[in-house]
């Protein structure tokens, strides 16, 4: 087990503050997650065990713990942060916002996190349209949900309570009779995604924010941890949906989102950081093919791309923030003393080490000759609008990647972001039924021409049989430097501004999407 380390471990003395303290397994396919209320995921706060363990049964564990970071800033410069628990303390407080503030209410000792699958919802429906319609042939079969379920089911957080400051509406639910009141006994039920899933609701007022040390936001956050059971790239992934809701009445016109990990494979002192700003990608990986802490030969690796909303920084840190400013400085992707991250060719960027990690003459870890060990980072996503009554959602894919040496697996894990988005974008609401096969498919690069490359920004690119819809250049720090959009078999375009050095093209035809490295010299 992994030394407690400050920053994340949520301990006995500050558990009060949450109420009644809970944990629950998600498990449906090759991740085994422990999601708990203490404000860390992937942990277990009652004993300080890691709480990823992927392959299911293996013994070992890729994650440690998670956070969501949120910030604020208001418009005179005063800055909101809300960090989840750790051992100094939290910043959130289990179940919804409360606009007259009865976090003392004896609703507030519910934990407000129910686990389900959608073959027990789905059993549900049926047993109770047999048991309240005019009554089926089949309905013999069919069996009462266990108590378990149907007190999951009744429990579901689907309307707040107004008389205490709640919103009226709160998780989501399939309303039989449209009175947009949840009745379970009334033939209402759960809405999930994936085939199995984690619904919890958490505030930020409800407690001293003892981590950050700010004054609350005001926000009612929303989380739905699912996974499916289907191929083997669903059989790796889990999914998180964020959805973060302005509940207080104070206008932001900056607010950030981010999802921070402590992803340590194995060995928590042998690994690295990476990121991808085109997938909006945050990359763990072992810095050497042989991990100590039981992954062994060639370990894994492990990402968590943002999947609704693109990137705006994706950061790796070393110390526990003890100001909002600290905060705030990296959820802006700037360094700890608030200056500017730069690359090793002197430009500005908010993504640390974005080069492919298998490629030696890019910017990564490896290349840099970087002191290997203990990684945490956060991926980011920050909005310039978060006005009283908003509503910010974010999605993420945890993305697994086996099989090659570590340096592979991290770049196989850039491959497996792309899968993830076009997984989300086309499939993700199709059910448990979502087979994974991704209906944009990837082109063959021998489809796609490019030339001349390299060249000096004059280049063509050329589609022998689908017109190109679009096309988006990237610099290596993920600043998009040109785009154009019509439809042609045959562009010629010209980028004679861009400095010398490596892009990356998107292409997106009417059959698929590819991207390709461009050489600007």
């Amino acid at each position: 087990m992994k030394a407690i380390i400050p920053i994340i471990l949520f301990t006995l003395l500050s558990i009060s503050a949450l109420g009644q303290l809970t944990e629950q397994e998600l498990d449906h396919n090759n991740a085994a997650t422990t999601i708990s209320n203490s404000g860390s995921f992937f942990t277990s706060p009652s004993n300080g065990s890691a709480g990823y363990e992927i392959p299911k049964g293996g013994g070992v564990d890729a994650i440690y713990a998670s956070q969501f970071w949120f910030g604020a800033q208001e418009i005179n410069g005063m800055l909101h942060t809300s960090i989840g628990g750790n051992n100094q303390g939290t910043d959130v407080d289990q179940g919804p916002f409360s606009s007259t503030n009865s976090y003392t209410n004896p609703d507030y000792d519910r934990t407000y996190m129910i686990t389900l699958c959608q073959e027990e919802i789905d059993n549900f429906v049926l047993w109770w349209e047999c048991s309240n319609g005019p009554g089926d042939p089949g309905c013999s079969t069919v069996m009462q949900p266990s108590s378990d379920v149907l007190n999951s089911i009744y429990d579901w957080p689907g309307n707040g309570n107004p008389a205490i400051g709640q919103a009226a509406q709160l998780a989501p639910f399939f309303d039989r009779n449209g009175d947009g009141v949840y009745d379970p006994i009334g033939g209402d039920y759960p809405l999930i995604k994936g085939c199995c899933a984690t619904y919890m609701i958490q505030n930020d007022q409800g407690n001293p924010h003892t981590v950050s040390g700010s004054d609350p936001i005001g926000i009612e956050m929303h989380y739905l941890f699912y996974q499916f059971g289907a191929n083997t790239d669903l059989y790796n992934t889990t999914f998180v949906d964020v959805m973060v809701i302005n509940r207080g009445t104070q206008n932001y016109p900056e607010f950030a989102c981010s999802f921070m990990a402590d992803a340590d494979l194995g060995d928590a002192s042998d690994d690295y950081f990476g990121s991808d700003s085109t997938t909006n990608t945050m990359i763990f990986y072992n810095s050497d093919n042989l991990d100590g802490g039981g992954y062994l030969d060639n370990p894994p690796a492990i990402g968590i791309t943002a999947l609704e909303l693109p990137s705006t920084s994706i950061m790796s840190y070393g110390f526990a923030p003890s100001t909002a400013a600290q905060a705030w400085y990296l959820l802006n992707g700037l360094q700890p003393n608030g200056a500017p991250l730069v690359d090793p060719n002197g430009d500005i960027t908010t993504f640390l080490v974005y080069g492919d990690p298998n490629d030696p003459t890019q910017w990564n870890e490896t290349s840099a000759g970087y002191v290997t060990g203990d990684r945490r980072g956060l991926n980011t996503t920050k909005v310039q609008s978060f006005n009283s009554g908003d509503t910010l959602l974010q999605s993420y894919a945890i993305v697994f990647s086996e099989g090659g040496n570590h340096l592979e697996n991290a770049s196989n894990v850039i491959n497996l972001a792309g899968w993830a988005k076009t997984f989300y974008d086309t499939e993700i609401d199709n059910g448990c039924e979502a087979g994974g096969v991704a209906s944009t498919p990837e082109l063959s690069n021998t489809e796609i021409s490019i030339y001349p490359n390299p060249n000096n920004g004059i280049f063509t690119i050329e589609s022998p049989n689908d017109q190109i819809k679009s096309i988006q250049v990237f610099d290596l720090a993920g600043k998009e430097i040109g785009f154009t959009k019509e439809g042609s078999l045959v562009w010629n375009v010209s980028l004679q501004d861009a400095a010398s050095g490596v892009y990356i093209i998107n292409i997106q035809t009417e059959t698929g999407m590819i991207a390709e490295r461009l050489v600007v010299e």
